[in-house]
């Protein structure tokens, strides 16, 4: 069995093609920039990307959040995690994990 090893760096971003640079342009210009701005009959481009990666994963909806903290909440709270549950997380992580785990009534272990 081979084992892929990687060699770039984990944390240099690739730079964001220009199109995707146009469309958050264009977004910005448009005055659409959140769910609750949209027009009868017009799909938001939040409501899009929900839609686009619902399908892409194969399931029935996707929710979008404004940050990866925001997300582990609701999955955490999707799991049925509450008060009493353990969660385990390593330490060398970033502020959003721990605060996530303290905010469905937990403390980080």
């Amino acid at each position: 069995m081979t084992i892929a090893r990687v060699s770039k760096g984990f944390t240099q971003q690739e730079p964001i093609p220009e199109v995707g640079i146009a469309a958050a342009i264009e977004v910005m210009r448009s005055g659409r920039r959140h769910r609750y701005n949209e027009v009868p009959g017009e799909e938001s481009q939040v409501s899009a990307l929900e839609r686009e990666l619902a399908e892409w994963q194969g399931s029935a909806y996707a929710l979008a959040r404004s940050s990866g903290g925001a997300a582990l909440r609701i999955a955490m709270r999707a799991a049925g995690i509450g008060a009493g549950d353990v969660v385990l997380t390593n330490v060398f992580t970033l502020a959003p994990v721990p605060g996530a785990i303290v905010t469905v009534g937990q403390d980080p272990c």
